[in-house]
């Protein structure tokens, strides 16, 4: 998990985004992917 966040920021910031705006974008993928995780998790 650490990697992955290491590397999205790194990208991020490769790609000249705002500080601000990579936050955003990880925190609402990461909250979209544990959010199916749960779903899928309380289904079974």
């Amino acid at each position: 998990m650490l990697a992955l966040l290491v590397v999205c920021v790194g990208t991020g910031f490769a790609t000249g985004m705002e500080p601000e705006a990579i936050v955003k974008n990880i925190t609402n993928g990461a909250g979209k992917t544990l959010g199916a995780v749960g779903v899928v998790i309380a289904l079974e």
